[in-house]
């Protein structure tokens, strides 16, 4: 049962990675006809791929974290014992999930209104 729902996330992330990439492409291309054969400046969509290329990173870094397929640069953990690996590896888990929820652009783009 935990298989297929890995499969099913992984498939998801996969697909809106793909999907992100492919309006990234669209968006950029919209852009430069915009301007160069309309005359059109469209300066938003700079800033919109950006955003847009981040969410694909951070897909795509769930769907190889889940396939275990990520980059590793393994420094220290070969020497730790199976509970400092668990320890580590649930630390890493954690940071990782807060660079998930921190607003893109830092939070100097967060506005707190009353």
């Amino acid at each position: 049962m935990l298989s297929i729902r890995c499969a099913a996330f992984t498939r998801l992330c996969d697909g809106v990675g793909v999907a992100l990439m492919a309006a990234i492409l669209l968006l950029i291309v919209a852009a430069v006809i915009a301007r160069d054969l309309l005359g059109l400046g469209m300066p938003w969509t700079e800033e919109v791929a950006s955003m847009l290329a981040i969410y694909a990173i951070g897909f795509g870094s769930l769907s190889a974290w889940v396939r275990s397929e990520h980059l590793v640069v393994d420094l220290f953990s070969h020497k730790l014992s199976g509970l400092g690996k668990n320890i580590q590896y649930r630390l890493t888990a954690l940071i990782s999930c807060g660079f998930l929820h921190w607003p893109p652009g830092g939070l100097d783009h967060v506005r707190y209104e009353r």
